[in-house]
């Protein structure tokens, strides 16, 4: 079986040094731009890449601009610490990354 090249980044952010996500910081009710990237390796054939913006956790809720892209805008309702996730399938494989975001 073929080794999965699925890969799912933040761009511009890197995980802390024990891996824990980055953390980003945005006032409650503004947009906060979120550069993912995806990428696969072509296989299998005829398989699109789908991506997907979710929250993981928080204490409001999270709208997305384009919930379905990995570039989208993110805007929180209520204050507090939320975890976000992009993950990428291509139907095979499976590849995701996380991200903190403090909404003050």
């Amino acid at each position: 079986m073929p080794k999965p090249v699925t890969l799912v980044r933040i761009l511009g952010l890197r995980n802390g040094p024990d891996g824990e996500p980055p953390e980003l910081t945005v006032n409650v009710g503004d947009e906060l731009r979120l550069f993912g990237s995806t990428r696969d390796e072509g296989l299998p054939r005829d398989q699109v890449l789908v991506s997907e913006w979710r929250a993981i956790e928080g204490p409001g809720n999270v709208s997305f601009s384009a919930q379905d892209e990995p570039r989208t805008l993110a805007t929180f309702d209520t204050a507090g610490t939320y975890e976000l996730e992009l993950r990428a399938s291509d139907s095979v494989f499976e590849s995701t990354t996380r991200v903190i975001v403090h909404a003050e």
